[in-house]
């Protein structure tokens, strides 16, 4: 947790986070949750990507970020609520299911070519549930707590 404290507190005026998710579907709420959340009171831009992140291209290329950081439910073994911070790399190889129309594999591909010299990473957090109908799990409900502190100005 050390590493990734460490680079959320080095987020600033020139990062850019992009919350991913559907909020219908439960902890994949966690992205949208997090960009309300943090809206108007981060460090640093935040965009509501919801379902399909490759909306907001546009003004992710505009904004020009140092940091680029999306925030998704990604289910990679560890405890519900638990945060990961991936690579586009490791992401790929460690996710094979999304519930997005454009996997967010492939947007990070394209945004890697168009704006090389930005740091692109992943907040992933472990899902207790992603079923249609229900809200976020107490697991990642703290954990947009703690994050929502952690990345205020």
């Amino acid at each position: 947790m050390d590493g990734l404290r460490e680079y959320l507190q080095s987020l600033g005026a020139r990062s850019l986070i992009v919350g991913v998710g559907n909020a219908l579907r439960g902890d994949d709420g966690f992205g949208p949750e997090l960009a309300a959340r943090l809206a108007g009171t981060a460090r640093c831009p935040v965009l509501d990507g919801g379902e399909m992140p490759e909306d907001c291209g546009p003004q992710v290329l505009a904004s020009r970020p140092d940091k680029l950081l999306f925030a998704d439910a990604v289910a990679f073994g560890g405890a519900p609520g638990e945060l990961v911070l991936l690579t586009p790399e490791q992401l790929g190889a460690k996710v094979a299911v999304t519930t997005h129309n454009l996997p967010l594999v492939m947007l990070l591909r394209q945004l890697r070519q168009q704006l090389p010299e930005t740091d692109i990473r992943v907040l992933g957090v472990q899902p207790r549930q992603i079923d249609p109908g229900r809200g976020l799990s107490a697991e990642v409900t703290r954990t947009v707590e703690l994050l929502g502190q952690l990345l205020q100005r």
